[in-house]
């Protein structure tokens, strides 16, 4: 998706990476580096934009702290905080909004909805003064897009469990008879039928061999039903479930319940299952899951080291 819209991406080594970046810092396991990207001073870049719009006659005003931002369908109406006098008003005919993660509640005021969904991350400006900062500071941008193996990296040399329940359905669908919703566009699609792409193992969890047991037998949202995973649980003595993969709403939720009603305590990753959108995915993680668990990132669970409970896909 991103080399179609003009911005080509290659995956290099951690020594490709420091190669590329001398300054770079710390333990990674690989990265992406987009060439055609590059760095800059943001600082002289916005200094100039503000000039240059100073020029065509725009009043700027700078250290305002907006408060609130509302419309009346015509106009929007914006107040602004003031440290010694009242809170001063500003009508406008439109407004753009930008406000970095204040983005997402001003938006909300005005009856609009922005997902903060940055796909490189954020990023700091700093001014670096003196001719040593300058020469150790980044200059190249290096994604770091194997985060969610991280977890399994930290648990594969421990005792945790790690278990896969893929969905692998028989070429004619006959498990799912009647489907409807999202398993009838699984089914007229013709994905997750045995012998076809769909069914492999990427090659990210394949490169850890035996060490991801396999339960076989899944053909919808629940990792239990029709499965032998509750039974291999049990004679591994497991009490704690981690829960890891996609659809959040879905098999996430559906395994997690099932978890839970068979006297399991389960902990569901924000960070390491994903949703269709950032609101389902807040939704489920902020409201649903802490009805019946508790919800973790995957760096605190590999801060913990907790060797004792198992990390479910």
């Amino acid at each position: 998706m991103l080399a179609k819209g003009g911005l080509p991406r290659r995956a290099v080594t951690p020594q490709e990476m420091k190669a590329i970046e001398p300054t770079l810092a710390g333990t990674y396991y690989g990265g992406y580096f987009t060439e055609s990207d590059s760095t800059g001073d943001i600082h002289k870049f916005t200094s100039g934009l503000a000039a240059a719009a100073e020029r065509l006659g725009v009043r700027t005003l700078y250290g305002q702290d907006v408060t609130s931002v509302q419309t009346n369908g015509r106009q929007a109406v914006i107040t602004v905080a003031q440290q010694v006098a009242a809170p001063s008003v500003h009508t406008f005919d439109g407004v753009v909004v930008c406000a970095g993660v204040a983005s997402r509640d001003f938006a909300a005021q005005l009856g609009d909805r922005v997902n903060i969904y940055p796909v490189k991350g954020y990023s700091t400006t700093v001014n670096l003064d003196d001719e040593a900062s300058q020469r150790g500071a980044p200059q190249v941008s290096l994604l770091d897009d194997e985060t969610k193996l991280d977890l399994i990296r930290t648990l594969a040399p421990t005792e945790a469990t790690l278990i896969f329940t893929p969905i692998v359905l028989k070429p004619d669908y006959r498990a799912l008879a009647s489907p409807v919703g999202i398993l009838h566009a699984i089914k007229t699609s013709g994905a997750f039928a045995l012998g076809t792409k769909g069914v492999h193992t990427i090659p990210e969890l394949a490169a850890f061999g035996e060490r991801i047991q396999y339960v076989s037998g899944k053909v919808g949202f629940n990792g239990f039903s029709g499965t032998q995973l509750d039974e291999v649980l049990r004679e591994k003595g497991i009490q704690r479930v981690l829960l890891a993969g996609m659809v959040t709403a879905l098999c996430i939720d559906s395994t997690g319940r099932a978890a839970y009603e068979r006297g399991y305590s389960v902990t569901v990753l924000s960070d390491c299952t994903s949703s269709r959108t950032a609101t389902e995915q807040d939704c489920f993680c902020s409201t649903v899951f802490p009805l019946y668990g508790e919800v973790l990132r995957g760096d605190q669970v590999m801060a913990a080291a907790d060797t004792t409970a198992p990390a479910t896909a």
